[in-house]
């Protein structure tokens, strides 16, 4: 780098630097950084969101049980291991709901809106966990019964009976 250039790079900074001596200077120079940067950030979630439309299908297919065991790949876990996955995950979502009920009881008790707050988020997460793996238990239970059947979602979960009672129980015996 030659002589000039870095006298031309130092008085560029020199200058730039002193307009951050001028009241309000900094206030808007951070506002305008903000701005391009939302601006930036605008554009690419819409680029990102325009790309995901473009690759969601246009139809949805509600396959069978039978249709989703002809699916399966040959190296794929068996049903029973993936049962006991499931449900082996379960209990684990299970006791943190326990730990997160005990804790806004704490809470409840000891007058503490601090910990039944925080006790009703640590709730939450783990119970949306807990019911997906007993949804897929359930229709692991429910598929061999009816195999040309579509495969049961959420709703038809929450309308069998006991829906309930299958999402608590750890199935311990």
């Amino acid at each position: 780098m030659s002589n000039e250039s870095k006298k031309a790079g130092i008085g560029r900074r020199i200058a730039r630097a002193s307009l951050y001596i001028i009241p309000g200077y900094p206030i808007f120079r951070a506002f305008k950084s903000a701005k391009d940067a939302m601006g930036t950030g605008a554009k690419t979630v819409r680029d990102l969101t325009d790309e995901i439309d473009r690759q969601k299908p246009t139809s949805r297919h509600v396959r069978s049980y039978r249709e989703a065991l002809a699916l399966r790949s040959a190296d794929a876990l068996p049903l029973k291991r993936i049962a006991q996955d499931c449900l082996n995950k379960k209990r684990v979502c299970l006791v943190f709901v326990t730990l997160c009920g005990l804790y806004v009881i704490w809470g409840v008790f000891g007058g503490d809106i601090f910990a039944v707050v925080n006790g009703m988020l640590g709730l939450c997460l783990p119970m949306l966990f807990a019911v997906k793996y007993e949804h897929r238990l359930w229709q692991m239970e429910t598929g061999p019964r009816r195999p040309d059947e579509p495969l049961g979602n959420y709703r038809d979960f929450f309308r069998a009976q006991g829906a309930l009672i299958r999402v608590f129980n750890p199935r311990i015996f």
